[in-house]
């Protein structure tokens, strides 16, 4: 795909995958399977209960719920390992990206334009035209910095910066906040799904023998129980975003660990007595 010899020595091929994980896709998918793997066995547990005995009707309910569970995350591991697969790709002569099945280049000389379509809340996609082709780089990929640093360089030599549209700094300052967004989401991706792991069953639990609840409010209980400390998480991490855009557009010291601590400290205790209430307003409507 790319030239291996130039000038008399090989050019150094850089290459920047996706994100290892996507935060709340996963949590949802996941939430999503924990409940479809709890939920399976309900009608068998409440006819020993109830009966002294499994149903078959139960049984058959149980196996194809759990069927539709493991085929959800053999679906989901598929689809992860693709998008690992998928690498955008630097020369110094070359910019593209490479995929199990295909993939593009476009030479940096010929590129013409750059622009940048942002999201609201931060990221975005940097967009790269050129007489090859229109190239469309998302801000998530891994050091996505080093890449626009690194296009920067190679565009912009023997170039005047008067023939230049694009504001680099600009460029460069989103990638750099959509890194530490990213690598926040990392770090508290292990803490956050364990959360809403143990929360499915803890909220069943509660709903079923404290509250006494029937079958169907029991299980949106569950699901609102374990999608809440990612909605907490959420806004947290909105407000987190919205601080340090702010800061960065300012050119001031952005929030440190003590800083995301407090924030997320409050926003945790929010979020628990929001759910506190939130309990005791569904138990007064469904019972």
């Amino acid at each position: 795909m790319y030239p291996m010899y130039k000038g008399g020595h090989y050019p150094i091929m850089r290459t920047y995958p996706l994100p290892r994980r996507f935060l709340y896709a996963e949590l949802l998918i996941y939430s999503l399977i924990g409940t479809l793997l709890l939920v399976a066995w309900i009608p068998a547990i409440l006819s020993i209960i109830t009966y002294g005995s499994v149903f078959k009707s139960a049984l058959r309910a149980a196996f194809f719920l759990n069927l539709t569970a493991s085929t959800l995350i053999v679906f989901v591991l598929f689809v992860k390992k693709e998008l690992r697969r998928v690498k955008f790709v630097i020369t110094e002569e070359y910019l593209g990206f490479q995929s199990a099945s295909r993939g593009k280049k476009i030479r940096i000389a010929t590129i013409s334009s750059f622009s940048m379509l942002r999201f609201p809340l931060g990221g975005g996609v940097l967009i790269v035209d050129s007489a090859d082709g229109t190239l469309s780089i998302p801000l998530m990929i891994e050091r996505c910095s080093d890449l626009v640093s690194r296009l920067r360089e190679y565009h912009t030599a023997g170039i005047s910066d008067e023939t230049l549209s694009n504001d680099w700094e600009s460029i460069l300052r989103t990638c750099r906040l959509t890194e530490t967004t990213t690598e926040r989401s990392l770090r508290v991706f292990r803490s956050l799904y364990t959360t809403c792991i143990v929360a499915l069953p803890l909220n069943m639990i509660i709903g079923a023998v404290y509250w006494d609840m029937s079958i169907v409010p029991l299980i949106l209980w569950a699901i609102a129980g374990a999608l809440f400390p990612l909605a907490t998480y959420g806004s947290a991490d909105i407000i987190l975003r919205l601080q340090t855009s702010r800061l960065s557009k300012k050119n001031l010291p952005l929030p440190d660990a003590s800083d995301e601590l407090r924030i997320f400290s409050r926003a945790g205790l929010a979020g628990l007595l929001l759910f506190l209430v939130c309990g005791i307003l569904y138990r007064t409507i469904v019972l």
